[in-house]
């Protein structure tokens, strides 16, 4: 039964219980679940979660997911008033990855992927941290170094004016020379050892940032083919109609199973075509679910391909679906949020092309304005400038002017980064305009 799980095809519940990885979670899961002293059902109740479900988790028929997991948890601190050891959670955590490798070797590599792109941005986050942290204290000993210089400018001046004074007044002015003199040699040492620094710092930055390109590209292929098998599995699966899954959901809102609308909600985005989630949509704002509405997009956005989210947009946009100006500037900042967050800049780029032939005025080209404006707060040096090139080559100012005023807000050594680039490129409007907003920002900020 051990080899039927790692074979192509897809183990059943039956199946997957019986795989050693998966009993050694749902026992850790069952373990821990009876610290809490209830029965399924009342947890079932407390969690606003299916009995079936939680009952599936224990009993090791699915592996549970990571949030299934977090909640128990939590739910246990606040039961025995400690904090649950952060070995036990790490613990648990690579029990289910070790169960959810076998058991679903597509969703663990997807997991396993996110999981390493999440700490390679933390990583980024952290060297950011300490490249600021460089950069000012550089700037500081800089500033020391260049200090101690014109004091010992001034110095040679006095001792030169006092030379024919008393051999007191020239034997402190030697004293206090040589002070100053040890006191700038060591503002040098320390500057050279800081500028090392940084430039580690800096190396490691950019390859992490490389790093990070290639796993978050790995993560759209997995993303991509998690998402096709999904569909592949719909089609046995979730078999709903439009009408259909618009009753359940109701039956669901009706008994307050939240949970259980939500999940529809989601394998609705995954299966549903444009048409028919912008239909479904349109009923959950007349259900007054405008957060549900604003989640079914986003999902919809997030797991289908940039064809989809094209005409999802148009669609969305043709019908007004939102008839106040402020609802639609709303509606708008989330869409393209959501596009800044969950679409490479090869897809950006895609639905740039996609939309810029259109009007002026044509508003999907407004959204992904607003898209890049918030990607470039995230994005790689080589993706921004790759963005700015292709802005460059459809002479784009506006969106280039708002991108660029967005890059010009970060750290000096980024700024300089990002111009020397654009130089080398030949980019130099863009350099010049980066260079200015940056000394606009520095000036404001000292305010």
């Amino acid at each position: 039964m051990h080899e039927i799980s790692r074979s192509t095809a897809r183990p059943t519940e039956v199946e997957v219980s019986q795989l050693p990885e998966v009993a050694e979670l749902a026992t850790a899961l069952t373990t821990m679940f009876n610290a809490l002293e209830i029965s399924q059902q009342r947890y079932a109740a407390r969690t606003l979660m299916d009995k079936s479900t939680v009952s599936r988790y224990l009993n090791g028929r699915r592996v549970a997911t990571q949030d299934f997991i977090d909640r128990m948890l939590a739910e246990i601190e606040r039961y025995r008033g400690t904090p649950v050891t952060t070995e036990t959670k790490m613990r648990l955590r690579g029990l289910r990855l070790a169960a959810l490798k076998v058991s679903d070797p597509q969703t663990f590599e997807l997991e396993n992927l996110r999981n390493q792109v999440d700490r390679s941005h933390r990583e980024i986050r952290n060297l950011s941290r300490q490249q600021e942290a460089l950069e000012l204290l550089l700037d500081q000993r800089e500033a020391a170094a260049d200090e101690a210089n014109r004091q010992l400018e001034e110095l040679r001046s006095d001792w030169v004016a006092d030379r024919l004074e008393s051999e007191c007044s020239l034997e402190l002015l030697s004293g206090k020379y040589r002070r100053l003199e040890a006191d700038q040699e060591e503002l040098r040492d320390e500057i050279s050892r800081l500028r090392r620094q940084l430039d580690e710092v800096n190396r490691l930055k950019e390859e992490t940032e490389g790093k990070c390109e290639l796993l978050e590209q790995k993560l759209m292929e997995a993303e991509v083919a998690l998402a096709e098998r999904l569909r592949e599995s719909a089609e046995r699966s979730f078999t709903l109609s439009l009408e259909e899954a618009k009753e359940e959901i109701g039956r669901a809102y009706e008994n307050q199973l939240f949970h259980e609308a939500a999940r529809l909600l989601s394998l609705s985005a995954a299966h549903f075509p444009e048409a028919d989630t912008t239909e479904l949509t349109v009923w959950l704002l007349t259900e007054k679910r405008d957060l549900d509405a604003f989640r079914l997009l986003d999902d919809a956005i997030r797991f289908n391909s940039i064809e989809f989210t094209d005409n999802l947009v148009r669609n969305f946009i043709e019908q007004s679906l939102v008839a106040s100006e402020q609802a639609q500037h709303l509606w708008t900042n989330r869409i393209a949020s959501r596009i800044a967050t969950s679409k490479s800049r090869v897809e950006l780029q895609d639905l740039y092309d996609r939309w810029h032939r259109g009007p002026r005025m044509y508003k999907p080209l407004g959204i992904i304005r607003k898209a890049l404006v918030e990607w470039a707060s995230r994005a790689s040096d080589n993706d921004s400038v790759a963005m700015l090139e292709t802005l460059r080559k459809h002479g784009d100012t506006v969106i280039a002017v708002r991108m660029l005023h967005q890059l010009g807000s970060g750290s000096s050594r980024s700024v300089t980064r990002l111009i020397d680039r654009c130089r080398q490129r030949g980019m130099d409007w863009e350099a010049d305009t980066m260079s200015f907003r940056h000394k606009m920002h520095s000036r404001d900020h000292a305010r």
